[in-house]
């Protein structure tokens, strides 16, 4: 395993290419919520989750499966050493 890298600059807010660098980086997320299999069904599809730019929707008709993605969240974005900014999060049940 190669050693840690320390990032000194940050994707722009506002630049032309940050809302596709961030999908990009959130996809590992993504793929992690959509691994529950906990979420709403449409046919066969699952739908669990919407993302657009640094937006991201959680998708759940039970208020036990809702809590089951936000503690993954939360949980990826320690790992990740990113924050979830509590002043910007809206939870609607």
């Amino acid at each position: 395993m190669s050693e840690p890298l320390l990032v000194t600059n940050v994707v722009r807010q506002g630049g032309v290419w940050s809302p596709y660098l961030f999908a990009v980086y959130l996809n590992d997320l993504s793929t992690e919520l959509k691994n529950m299999k906990i979420g709403s069904y449409i046919g066969e599809i699952l739908l669990n989750h919407l993302m657009f730019a640094d937006d991201i929707c959680v998708l759940c008709p039970k208020v036990r499966g809702l809590q089951s993605a936000v503690c993954l969240m939360c949980a990826w974005l320690m790992q990740n050493s990113m924050e979830l900014f509590s002043t910007a999060a809206k939870l609607f049940v």
